[in-house]
């Protein structure tokens, strides 16, 4: 019996090459394990263990975007506290200047005192500038948006702003941040000096009115409507459009149902028609909002032949708004123009040539008077503001009504009798005659203006006076502001407005006049200045009134400065509030870095006792595979035959 043994033969190459192989794949191994010692990273590169790179890079994003936010709100920490000093130093300014009036009023002061303290004055508006131009690493700090720029400009006799009131903010979190600069309009009260549009402005809508500016500015929420004419259902895709027309243009070119689309008589929606026999019905898609949106909602068909009047698209105002298109569609009175005074300086503003509203704001910046003009920020109404804190400034009419129909008229109908006269109002005595009106005829109409609260009010009480009878119409003047007595008896008298009982309302009101005959008009005075109310504005009060020796006006200065050191405390509490809430942001984010920064050393660092282990392993293995091949290698045919 013999036993047969079958064996595969090895060839020497195969032998060679695994040996090799093996030899070559241990001192790779052993190359990467001497690489990540020598870098002190597991992951020195990425094709390591893809998967941990992937995490290792999103770590590393987190933490640059962190640190660079804790940077920032570094920098507008140190921002704020260089703030907070230059308003310290303003309260102490206003301290000493409010000390200077108190100490100013009352029989104990005389005129050479007084021309005295106004010189200290002077002095004090002059820093009180160099307070608004301090500086922080070569930004302005009061100057807004506008940090490269001196925000005002100091002549021997006013104070120019030249900056902007616009806010800066640092990202203290992905969704959220903080400001932190002051701006001139909070600390020294510029270009409270404005008039403000007393209405919005309210533009209707038109095919190029773009979408966004639309339902208060929130826009609408783009996606697909479905329209139904009650034969026919398509839907309609709205994702793409921009403006209004491109919606209209939209659903008018549908091919499927019988709806067309345009504006509605109102001129602030849509208006959907179809045929007398068809109906209408526009809904939503699920999870969708176009339709809600556009105002055109209607799930349950309309009867056959009704319109679908779409709601009130509330159109706000922005630079492209259309003239044409402001208070709903009527415009304004763009042929009369208004007429603006900054102190002794008047210009007539035209505004004929006007466009849009941009054209309309550029008019008033360009006008040759220092004024500022903008959209406020609820993008109804528009502001122009008198950048010079020293003067006074007057919007009125210029024979038409564009001022009051952009409702910019400094002295409308509607305002305050407490507003006259830079918020001293009119002064009248309870229960007794104010004035008295005598015409030309001789004929008399004695006003008392008690419980009286508007200029409207005091117009309809004289001309609904029980003795006036048509004897004399009041109204405001038809060129600049106040109010207009026309006396129609045609008397051989003068016309003439008397003071009675002391009382000081026809003076305040303006209308404290005598018109000699043959003239049958009083012109009263504009008395409703649009005063700043800021520091430098009454520091210019304090210090003329310095060196006119008027006590009463030293008087309301200092009380006037008091209420500005009031205003700068608040205001310093808030600049603490807003560091105090960078500081916390800035910790919470160290925080999340030191975490962050763990688990990245988790993913990507070396642990060198586990690498020097396994060197020491490799490099043993590397030395067996050696001695292996060495004792393999050489063998042949020849040492099996002998």
């Amino acid at each position: 019996m013999s036993l047969n043994i079958t064996g595969t033969r090895v060839s020497n190459t195969l032998l060679a090459q695994v040996a090799v192989r093996n030899i070559n794949q241990n001192m790779k191994q052993m190359l990467e394990v001497q690489s990540q010692m020598a870098s002190g990273l597991r992951l020195y590169k990425p094709s390591i263990d893809p998967a941990s790179a992937a995490v290792t890079l999103s770590f590393q994003h987190i933490l640059e975007r962190r640190s660079q936010a804790v940077a920032n709100i570094s920098r507008s920490n140190e921002f704020l506290s260089s703030t907070d000093t230059a308003l310290s130093d303003l309260q102490d300014l206003l301290n000493e200047a409010s000390e200077i009036a108190s100490t100013n009023i009352g029989a104990g002061a005389d005129d050479t005192s007084r021309q005295n303290a106004a010189t200290v004055v002077g002095s004090l508006i002059s820093q009180l500038a160099q307070i608004g131009n301090r500086q922080y690493n070569g930004r302005y700090i009061f100057a807004g948006r506008a940090t490269d720029q001196a925000p005002f400009d100091l002549s021997s006799t006013r104070v120019r702003f030249v900056g902007d009131t616009g806010a800066l903010y640092t990202m203290t979190d992905r969704s959220s941040s903080t400001q932190y600069n002051v701006t001139a309009e909070d600390a020294f009260g510029t270009l409270t000096g404005r008039v403000t549009s007393l209405d919005d402005l309210d533009p209707d809508v038109t095919a190029a009115t773009r979408l966004s500016e639309l339902n208060a500015g929130d826009g609408i929420r783009r996606g697909t409507i479905t329209a139904s004419d009650g034969t026919n259902v398509t839907q309609i895709d709205l994702s793409g459009c921009d403006t209004l027309g491109d919606v209209i243009d939209a659903i008018n070119g549908n091919g499927v149902v019988n709806i067309t689309a345009g504006i509605n008589a109102a001129g602030n929606g849509l208006l959907l028609q179809t045929g007398p026999g068809d109906t209408i019905s526009i809904d939503d898609l699920p999870g969708g909002y176009v339709a809600r949106d556009l105002g055109i909602l209607q799930a349950t068909p309309l009867p056959p032949g009704a319109d679908l009047v779409g709601g009130d698209l509330d159109r706000l105002l922005t630079a492209t708004t259309e003239m044409t298109a402001l208070c709903g569609g009527l415009g304004i009175d763009q042929a009369s123009g208004l007429i603006v005074q900054v102190g002794s300086d008047s210009v007539t503003v035209d505004l004929s040539a006007a466009v849009t509203v941009q054209d309309l704001l550029n008019e008033f910046r360009y006008c040759g008077l220092d004024l500022q003009a903008d959209i406020d920020s609820s993008g109804r109404r528009i502001w122009v503001a008198n950048t010079i804190a020293s003067e006074n400034m007057y919007v009125g009419e210029n024979g038409g009504t564009t001022a009051t129909d952009l409702g910019i008229r400094s002295m409308p109908a509607s305002m305050l009798l407490a507003d006259l006269n830079g918020g001293y109002g009119v002064r009248v005595i309870e229960g007794v005659t104010d004035f008295n009106i005598v015409c030309s005829d001789g004929s008399v109409i004695d006003m008392d203006l008690a419980g009286l609260s508007t200029v409207q009010e005091v117009l309809d009480a004289i001309n609904g006076h029980a003795a006036n009878g048509g004897r004399v119409v009041a109204d405001l003047n038809a060129v600049g502001n106040g109010i207009r007595l026309t006396d129609t008896t045609g008397g051989p008298g003068d016309f003439q407005v008397q003071r009675a009982n002391s009382s000081f309302a026809a003076v305040d009101l303006g209308v404290d006049q005598v018109v000699p005959n043959p003239g049958a008009v009083i012109n009263g005075d504009d008395v409703a200045p649009v005063v700043e109310q800021g520091v430098f504005r009454h520091l210019f009060a304090l210090r003329d009134a310095l060196l006119s020796n008027d006590s009463v006006n030293i008087s309301r200065a200092g009380s006037a400065l008091q209420d500005e050191i009031d205003r700068v405390a608040r205001i310093r509490g808030s600049v603490g509030t807003r560091m105090q809430s960078l500081e916390k942001a800035s910790t919470r984010i160290e925080d999340e870095c030191v975490q962050i920064q763990g688990l990245l050393s988790e993913a990507r660092d070396l642990d060198y006792a586990a690498a020097v282990s396994r060197f020491e392993t490799l490099q043993a293995t590397f030395q067996a595979s050696l001695q292996t091949a060495a004792s393999m290698l050489p063998l042949s045919l020849l040492d099996f035959l002998r």
